[in-house]
């Protein structure tokens, strides 16, 4: 063999350097000719082709807007973030909304002053400011100005951010300039919709008149927590009747609110695995760490005594983060030894043989390879996880999130976090319609989607069984609330039955008589030992508000800077003061003119449980001169108002991924089905929709 490569070494050579000069030539062709994943079709809007370039374009927008401003995303209401976005996208391109990068770089300015407004209103809840006078708050003229200042300082590190968020994807600047004018054009397709509603004047009018005009009353408040104390023990037979009345209904719904429908809920097990008890099983040999010393004394200039807690330190986080990996490596290994073979479905999901329950992995078995394993491989004897079962419990996303460690942690997909207590909402089984990129079923340990939280810690998952949004079993699932509620009603039902004789007090003594009647500090006074009289106290009963003022949407003291009872913030009684302001009072009449026999009216709300007893004082009608300067805010604030109660009633959101994506007709392919686009082939074969979740 050696002779005869030595006789034709030559001829070989020439032979194996054409070969190799061919290939050389032909690799380009080759890598024309092969197929390009990015031009393999992915879903379709109507007979438009989406491939598989255009959807990571659209992640990779959602993903940078996210990183660069998060309350973007946030504005853009996205429920299905890469597929909703591309849709709302879609019909912006289509409606000629979108700009070019330069659109997306002028937006800047906007953005900043958005951005101090977020950080004013931060710091004014964390002053104590309630939610529901924040727009008071930073609308004054101090505020505005103020936010304008921040806003000018705010945006030179935002054009900062904007460069450093480029590099840091590794894109041009100018990819995400683009990506803000396709989020300020989705902008002003919503805001386009929200104004779309034009109002003639009489409309317009009338529609204001009903949020402006107003009524002065003095009035008292009255729940029905007055008479919780005289309402006797209810019958179980009480019990049963309301808890069949209102078991199928969600809480907070009807007219007084009761519901004892249960939400989405599940049962969990799960195994931790904590870093701190692994670093501490770890003893760090002496010799190494006087090496890493001598090795890195850039790092570690100072004499080995006061480095050496660093040292070590650092050691052990370098090592516990090999263990963990490890540790992660054997979990997987143990969890797949039983999943792997199982069959998939056309949605990807596990199909689960029926003795499944008997051959799941459990954590207990999987903690134990753990600890064994390492010790083995690594020779650390670290304690064993800890392993957590709550098969006895339904547990809600509520409840969930009340369990610590748990309750805080998150599942990382991509750049989406999606909280633990949102398994219930999205496990197969509960049928939520809630889109999620997890593909979590009962009964198969969640291996690739850990949960982590802030403190290092991952948590392994699995859901035991899962139950729909559904009545509770029994009344004794619900004992305490129903017992509770019927009580309320009791109460409230008694309250309603001195109504009557509380007005005719009112209209005879004056609301005074009411706070009297209910006054906590009534009785005998007592003496001390010197024989003077000791105070009785403060009264903790209801007291009667003078002077305030009643719209649609607010309520107010015209005397005092105090806050009205704030129940009555929620409370639906306002608008029945009002029209009966309007229908018994003269509005050129003087304030308080009315005889007070006459102007004594009271409301209720069955859903707060109120009374509300007015002493009328004044009705003020919406004028021409309060329309007028405010004739465009408030023809915006009706338009806003109607569109609102319009998509109440049809229960649609038109930008809501569920409505766009049937409007525009989307259809995802199945991942099998990928095939590169050609203008000339025929579709309708290969349109197959998928009904699993996007692929993240």
């Amino acid at each position: 063999m050696l002779k005869f490569l030595r006789k034709y070494n030559l001829i070989i050579m020439v032979i194996g350097g054409s070969l190799l000069m061919v290939v050389f030539l032909l690799q380009p062709i080759l890598t024309r000719l092969s197929p390009d994943p990015g031009k393999r079709k992915a879903a379709t809007i109507g007979s438009t082709v989406i491939t598989r370039a255009e959807l990571a374009d659209a992640s990779r927008d959602v993903n940078i807007l996210e990183r660069f401003l998060p309350f973007l995303i946030f504005n853009l209401r996205l429920e299905n973030d890469s597929d909703h976005y591309l849709l709302l996208l879609h019909e912006a391109e289509q409606s000629g909304f979108v700009g070019e990068a330069g659109d997306g770089a002028s937006w800047l300015p906007e953005l900043a002053a958005e951005q101090a407004r977020i950080q004013a209103a931060r710091t004014l809840r964390q002053q104590g400011i309630p939610d529901q006078y924040l727009d008071q708050f930073l609308n004054s003229p101090a505020q505005i100005q103020q936010i304008a200042l921040q806003a000018v300082e705010i945006l030179p590190q935002l054009n900062n951010h904007r460069i450093n968020t480029a590099g840091g994807y590794g894109v041009p600047v100018e990819r995400l300039d683009q990506a803000l004018a396709n989020a300020r054009g989705i902008t002003r397709l919503r805001a386009e919709y929200n104004t779309a509603i034009r109002l003639s004047d009489r409309q317009a009018i009338s529609e204001a008149s009903k949020d402006m005009n107003s009524a002065v009353a003095d009035i008292i408040t009255l729940g029905a927590d007055l008479y919780k104390d005289d309402i006797p023990e209810p019958t179980e037979a009480q019990l049963q009747a309301h808890f069949d009345e209102f078991a199928a209904e969600i809480p907070g719904s009807g007219d007084m609110g009761f519901g004892y429908r249960q939400p989405p809920s599940i049962k969990l097990a799960w195994l931790t695995l904590d870093p701190a008890p692994i670093g501490a099983a770890l003893e760090l040999d002496p010799v190494e760490v006087r090496k890493r010393y001598a090795q890195d004394r850039d790092r570690y200039p100072g004499e080995f005594a006061d480095e050496k807690l660093a040292i070590e330190t650092e050691m052990r986080r370098a090592q516990v983060e090999n263990l963990m990996v490890e540790a992660d490596q054997i979990i997987r290994r143990e969890v797949l030894a039983s999943t792997r073979r199982l069959p998939k479905d056309d949605e990807g999901y596990a199909v689960l043989p029926d003795d499944w329950g008997q051959l799941r992995p459990r954590w207990s078995i999987i903690a134990a390879a753990v600890a064994e394993q390492l010790e083995e491989s690594a020779g650390v004897q670290i304690p064993r996880p800890e392993v957590q079962s709550l098969s006895a419990d339904w547990l809600s996303a509520s409840e969930i999130s009340q369990i610590m460690p748990i309750g805080r942690a998150g599942i990382r997909m991509g750049a989406q976090t999606v909280p633990v207590y949102n398994l219930p909402a999205i496990v197969r089984e509960n049928k939520t319609g809630v889109e999620s990129p997890l593909k979590v079923q009962v009964g198969i340990p969640m291996i690739e989607t850990p949960g982590f939280e802030p403190g290092g810690r991952r948590f392994y998952f699995t859901i035991l069984d899962a139950r729909p949004e559904s009545p509770p079993d029994s009344l004794d699932d619900v004992r305490e609330q129903v017992l509770a509620d019927v009580r309320e009603k009791l109460a409230y039902e008694r309250l309603l039955a001195e109504q009557d004789r509380l007005v005719e007090l009112a209209q005879t003594d004056g609301l005074v008589a009411i706070e009297a009647h209910f006054a906590t500090n009534t009785g005998e006074p007592k003496l001390d030992d010197e024989g003077n009289e000791i105070p009785l106290g403060e009264n903790f009963g209801p007291k009667v508000d003078h002077m305030v003022q009643l719209r649609r949407s607010d309520i107010r003291s015209l005397v005092r800077p105090r806050l009205i009872d704030g129940r009555l913030q929620q409370a639906d009684v306002r608008e029945a003061i009002i029209e009966a302001a309007a229908e018994r009072l003269d509005p050129t009449a003087p304030i308080g003119s009315s005889p007070q026999a006459e102007s004594i009216v009271a409301a209720s709300d069955p859903s707060a449980r109120l009374l509300v007893i007015a002493r009328l004082k004044a009705f003020r009608p919406m004028t021409v001169e309060d329309f007028r300067p405010r004739s465009a805010s408030l023809a915006r604030t009706v338009s806003m108002n109607l569109l609102v109660a319009a998509i109440e009633e049809d229960d649609i959101n038109p930008f809501s991924y569920a409505a766009i994506r049937e409007r525009l007709n989307y259809v995802k392919v199945k991942r099998d089905d990928d095939y590169d686009f050609d203008d000339s082939a025929d579709d309708s074969a290969e349109d197959e929709p998928a009904d699993a979740p996007a692929e993240g």
